[in-house]
């Protein structure tokens, strides 16, 4: 599982949302948390930490955003030689399926519909880490 030193990045356009799920994240433990408000801003974040060998433990990023969407920084996650197994949550408020199907498809390790809570949240990123990081017997 994930250490409380976990950098986790956090992708979403409404600064409400940002600052809940840093409420959720600090509520379990984790203090390494960094909050952009865009896909693109989200990727040169992911971008600098590849440079500096640092990438992120974690990413939860909403689906919806102007400009960069979810999806592109999905994309780009799993495009990049140090990042294709972080766990990445997509966010969305939405239960589409067409949209959960395409997350997934993409390599979101989990997906995650509003509203969020501890537990859920916990639960979620629980199974993004399960999925990228095997766990001896």
């Amino acid at each position: 599982m994930f250490l409380p030193e976990a950098r986790i990045l956090i992708i979403d356009d409404a600064s409400s949302m940002r600052q809940f799920m840093r409420k959720l994240l600090d509520g379990l433990g984790f203090k390494n948390l960094l909050e952009v408000s865009n896909g693109a801003e989200g990727l040169r974040n992911i971008e600098g930490a590849m440079v500096d060998k640092k990438v992120f433990d974690l990413v939860l990023c909403d689906w919806s955003m102007p400009g960069k969407t979810g999806l592109d920084v999905l994309k780009a996650v799993r495009g990049g030689a140090l990042t294709k197994n972080t766990p990445f949550i997509m966010v969305h408020g939405d239960a589409d399926k067409k949209i959960i199907d395409s997350a997934v498809a993409c390599g979101a390790s989990s997906f995650f519909i509003k509203p969020l809570t501890g537990p859920n949240l916990k639960k979620k990123i629980e199974e993004a880490w399960a999925k990228h990081h095997k766990v001896a017997a």
